[in-house]
């Protein structure tokens, strides 16, 4: 019998399409500002991947982007969730157009969410803290259509909060595949 030909040619373009795909990835979900982020997320305790997801879900990578909600930044903070965040860092000398530096940002986006973990103890809490508001979701726990034990969320009520917890978690996983 004989040897098909195509089998070298089949596993060199197989190779090939993973090559191209994960190229593909790398460019649709970077690692920019991998200093700060690396910095940062070891300073407060955060998995880096998870910052690139918040980052990537929040603004795109985007220093300049801004909400409706008047939230800005790369990880997407409102200057009144910037005043909390610098009065628990004991940090004065902060003002909201600082936000839109990534250094500022990064920084007291990795501080908000670590805060937000380090009360709630769950990571889908402390993401639905950091979309929706942290009141929100305290407010959410003590109600028993949410929670069933007060600590721990069983649904979120708002559908962008929800779908933002579930894009982030995937993301973050996209994240761990690809790097």
């Amino acid at each position: 019998m004989k040897k098909s030909s195509y089998a070298p040619l089949f596993a060199v373009m197989l190779l090939a399409a993973i090559v191209v795909t994960a190229v593909m990835l790398r460019f649709c979900y970077p690692r920019k500002y991998s200093a700060l982020v690396s910095d940062f997320s070891k300073r407060y305790g955060i998995s880096e991947n998870l910052v690139y997801a918040i980052i990537k879900c929040e603004s795109g990578f985007d220093p300049s982007a801004k909400s409706e909600a008047g939230a800005v930044g790369l990880m997407q903070i409102t200057p009144d969730t910037l005043s909390w965040a610098a009065m628990r860092e004991g940090e004065s000398d902060i003002s909201d157009g600082m936000l839109y530096d990534a250094y500022t940002n990064i920084r007291y986006g990795c501080c908000i969410f670590s805060l937000l973990y380090g009360e709630f103890g769950d990571i889908e809490t402390a993401l639905a803290a950091y979309n929706a508001g942290r009141g929100k979701v305290l407010g959410w726990l003590a109600d028993s259509r949410y929670s069933d034990d007060g600590v721990l969320l069983s649904d979120i009520p708002y559908g962008e909060t929800l779908k933002y917890v579930k894009k982030v978690k995937t993301v973050k996983r996209i994240y761990e595949l690809i790097y």
